[in-house]
């Protein structure tokens, strides 16, 4: 399974008309939920991306939405035969995320601190 093919099963399922409004809220959050409640807590993303990992040995897997609450992306992160520890390798993944969304969740954030008219 590549990443690009895991995208777009995560896109179709969130565009479904019978899933689409569902199927993200199943994912755990992260920063707060399941397996993923230590990934990028204390960032921006904290509660604003869901996630459902995976992993085997020398493995360590992603997938999911951003933002949690209607998703705009699905997102797809797949590493293998990594030569560092776990943390180190959580560490570059939690710097990739919020480099990747951080200038987004501003926006949101902003929106959502605006008063409205």
């Amino acid at each position: 399974m590549t990443p690009l093919f895991l995208a777009s099963v995560l896109r179709s399922a969130a565009l479904d008309w019978q899933t689409g409004d569902l199927f993200p809220t199943l994912l755990p959050r992260c920063g707060v939920d399941g397996t993923v409640r230590n990934l990028l807590k204390g960032t921006c993303l904290s509660g604003n991306i869901a996630l459902k990992s995976g992993s085997m040995t020398g493995v360590r897997c992603y997938a999911g939405y951003y933002p949690a609450e209607r998703p705009r992306y699905s997102v797809v992160l797949l590493t293998n035969n990594f030569h560092c520890t776990y943390e180190q390798l959580k560490s570059s993944i939690e710097r990739l995320m919020v480099g990747m969304f951080e200038s987004y969740q501003d926006t949101i954030d902003k929106r959502q601190n605006t008063p409205q008219l």
